[in-house]
């Protein structure tokens, strides 16, 4: 699926509430990165929610090298 169609899906899909993230670091845990829309896209959200600094964490990557196509 292109990146674009990934990002208007997930749009709407985070609600972050913004006194407990607030000058906070986060780190935020993904079971599978695959194109790292969703991990980005929640991210974004927390920073705009007010966080500090954001860490990200995967389990596992996939293979493909046509995951935003």
């Amino acid at each position: 699926m292109p990146l674009d169609k990934k990002l208007e899906i997930l749009n709407g899909t985070v609600a972050v509430d913004e006194d407990a993230v607030e000058g906070k670091t986060i780190i935020l845990i993904e079971d599978l990165y695959q194109s790292g829309s969703t991990i980005n896209h929640v991210a974004m959200e927390v920073l705009h929610g007010g966080a500090s600094a954001i860490f990200g964490l995967s389990c596992v990557k996939t293979c493909r090298n046509t995951d935003n196509q």
